[in-house]
């Protein structure tokens, strides 16, 4: 493990050029000019790239600001660039009359480079703007040096300067209080499946620039400009790869951290709901707002599975009002379905292989 923070660290190195760190000044260093044709395999199909100064035509950026725009159609200007450059988000609150925004974007092999700087403001993200969404995409987000938060899927984050955060393209909701300066990564969902085969389990995650995998990813990330994607040090393909296999170990980091707790959530909720005849993982993941393939995941990581646990917990609650004196004037098939049986005799065969006795000996 260390080995392999070495070799990202010396990749870093690699990298890293003045002008393209935040805060760093200085001339870039023209990139070596060379004819070679490179090829190589991004989501699954094959593209071509040139490198040297073809490769720097080839991603040229894109420039969007509403400086130049009226301050009447500044808003509408706005949610037409975010359609084009990231995707669809449609209510906003907290915006001056006089809010700004910059975009600059630029592609970098199967990614897309968006550097952006954004006034106060807050935003949500509706059912109805990823519906209207074409392509699955996922973001990576890292301020230069604002503080700001996000809500997704039942997860709030405070996010610090050099904090990314891997955004899902589901529902979500922003806050930015003092603006956003900063860079997005926005990655093709089949390109992130070669490295998170559920990429959608991370979505809503903070990656701390504190952590192991994050001190890697956090310089990466902020170094991922447009200004870089149009004379990379590097191939993109090998740019990218190294995004995704870091991303990968940080994700791994963050879910050894996050899961206890949500199995907990899980098992806590499952407790309190079993009695509901008709409950279900789906129900069970909207209360908590994860996706339910996100709660089957995190569960069988623990060798659980929903139907077990709620079998189990429907049990319990069972035995329970059978040993309870205040409960004797349940029948059998009452006491069944109040714990969320759908009759008693599946109830008293799982009675019989728990205890090995029966639910009426077990009240005598």
């Amino acid at each position: 493990m260390q080995g392999q923070v070495h070799a990202c660290l010396r990749f870093l190195n690699h990298m890293a050029r003045p002008g393209q760190i935040p805060g760093e000044r200085g001339t870039q260093r023209p990139f070596l000019s060379t004819t070679r044709r490179l090829e190589f395999s991004c989501a699954g199909t094959t593209a071509q790239r040139f490198s040297g100064e073809d490769m720097s035509a080839e991603s040229a950026p894109r420039n969007w600001s509403t400086r130049d725009v009226p301050a009447t159609m500044r808003f509408d200007y706005f949610i037409n660039v975010l359609r084009t450059a990231l995707w669809p988000v449609s209510e906003f609150s907290g915006l001056d009359d006089d809010f700004v925004v910059e975009l600059q974007e630029a592609p970098l092999g199967c990614v897309s480079l968006t550097e952006e700087h954004i006034s106060a403001h807050r935003s949500r993200r509706t059912g109805a703007d990823v519906e209207r969404t074409q392509e699955g995409t996922f973001l990576l987000l890292a301020s230069f040096d604002t503080c700001w938060s996000s809500e997704q899927y039942g997860r709030t984050e405070r996010m610090r300067p050099g904090d990314v955060l891997f955004l899902g393209q589901g529902q979500h909701q922003l806050q930015v209080p003092s603006g956003f300066n900063g860079v997005l990564v926005k990655c093709p969902e089949i390109w992130l499946q070669t490295w998170l085969p559920e990429p959608e389990l991370l979505a809503g995650q903070r990656i701390s620039k504190d952590s192991r995998w994050g001190r890697v990813l956090s310089p990466m990330v902020s170094q991922l400009t447009p200004k870089f994607a149009t004379a990379p040090p590097l191939p993109g393909q090998v740019v990218t790869d190294q995004l995704g296999a870091v991303l990968a170990l940080a994700a791994g980091d963050v879910e050894a951290h996050d899961t206890p707790a949500l199995v907990k959530r899980i098992l806590t909720l499952i407790r309190e709901r079993c009695s509901e005849a008709g409950l279900t993982a789906d129900d069970t993941a909207k209360s908590l707002q994860v996706p339910a393939r996100f709660l089957h995941h995190v569960l069988a990581a623990r060798d659980l599975t929903f139907g077990s646990e709620l079998v189990n917990a429907r049990l319990r609650a069972g035995i329970q009002l059978l040993r309870s004196p205040a409960a004797r004037q349940l029948t059998i098939a009452e006491v069944a379905l109040r714990v969320g049986f759908l009759g008693p005799s599946y109830f008293s065969r799982l009675v019989r292989k728990r205890l090995g006795i029966s639910p009426q000996r077990l009240r005598s």
